[in-house]
């Protein structure tokens, strides 16, 4: 079964990009990983409260809860399955050491999630620089179509052309 990173931020993009997951794998089932990452707010060093961590970590589990029953209603594959992870840390880091130890085979996101920025979001371009996992990025407002062709870009670098054509 194939294994699938969902980031969320709990923003409107992120969730359209768990309901194109659910359209792009109809047919097929896949182990869908919901991850929220998140980082302590920065506080004075006389604050030593691990109340306030552990009220981040439930608060990201509760939402990852919500966005998890969202994905069940959408879900045409029963035999799917659909898991949540909420980790401390940078999002690309987290991805990359939890997909090494999970073995997942792609990530779809979106290009940002709730900042105003236009383009990439950071968090979303860090992915894509650092991650050796796969990373379908979706754009917002977009319908899910069934794939008829894929165009698939490979740095082939360094390769004779007597290598590409025989391999």
């Amino acid at each position: 079964m194939k294994k699938v990173f969902l980031p969320t931020d709990f923003s409107e993009n992120a969730r359209q990009s768990l309901d194109y997951a659910a359209r792009l794998f109809a047919n097929e089932p896949v182990e869908f990983i919901i991850i929220h990452t998140y980082d302590n707010p920065p506080t004075p060093a006389h604050v030593t409260s691990t109340k306030l961590a552990e009220t981040i970590e439930a608060d990201s589990i509760y939402d990852l809860e919500k966005e998890k029953r969202h994905l069940q209603g959408v879900l045409e594959n029963s035999e799917s399955t659909i898991t949540i992870l909420s980790r401390k840390g940078a999002l690309s880091s987290v991805l990359k050491q939890a997909g090494e130890n999970r073995s997942v085979d792609l990530i779809i996101m979106s290009p940002r999630g709730a900042g105003r920025n236009a383009g990439f979001g950071s968090n979303t371009l860090a992915v894509m620089r650092n991650s050796e996992i796969p990373v379908l990025v979706i754009m917002e407002d977009k319908h899910f179509y069934p794939f008829s062709k894929i165009l698939f870009a490979a740095d082939l670098v360094g390769y004779s052309r007597d290598t590409l054509l025989f391999p």
